[in-house]
């Protein structure tokens, strides 16, 4: 270290000296390197809060598709929607693009539901021929000829069930 030095001789034949550190880098970066560390801290500690603010906004798209997928799995509601983001870009068309899914697989579900209740309807009529002539064919226990009739208008309504579902395969 660099020191200066400065001598008086006293009255009474002693000396004194006082010294002084000369080595001012020392002395001027110890404040500086204080508030550094300060303004540095709290810099970076408030760049990491802006960093997850934005992150959290810009993912907002993200979450809302999961939110509505989730919810469309537990209620089963084909008619939910995710909201369309503000702007342009890569989530707002991840966006449309998903919503568009939701609507044709609605309309999928929708023309297979119509399709199975037309089923569900044709095939009752001759289901519902067969159980009556069944249940005629069991009161009419005497007459062999009037069962045969009921048994052969069975198989005939039974044959008619097949064709609708070789159909339907």
């Amino acid at each position: 270290k660099d020191f200066t030095v400065a001598s008086r001789r006293l009255r009474d034949g002693l000396l004194l000296q006082v010294a002084r550190s000369t080595d001012n880098r020392a002395t001027l970066l110890a404040p500086l390197r204080r508030t550094f560390l300060w303004v540095g801290g709290g810099a970076l500690v408030g760049a990491a809060v802006a960093g997850l603010g934005l992150a959290w906004r810009a993912t907002r798209p993200l979450r809302a598709v999961a939110d509505t997928a989730r919810r469309i799995i537990a209620t089963g509601d084909l008619a939910a929607r995710v909201p369309a983001p503000a702007g342009g870009g890569e989530l707002a068309e991840l966006v449309r693009q998903f919503n568009s899914v939701l609507t044709q697989n609605a309309a999928l579900i929708g023309a297979m539901r119509e399709t199975l209740d037309n089923l569900a309807h044709d095939l009752r009529t001759p289901l519902a021929r067969l159980r009556g002539t069944a249940d005629l064919a069991l009161q009419h226990q005497g007459d062999p000829a009037e069962a045969r009739e009921a048994l052969a208008d069975c198989v005939e309504e039974s044959e008619r069930i097949l064709r609708l579902l070789k159909t339907i395969i």
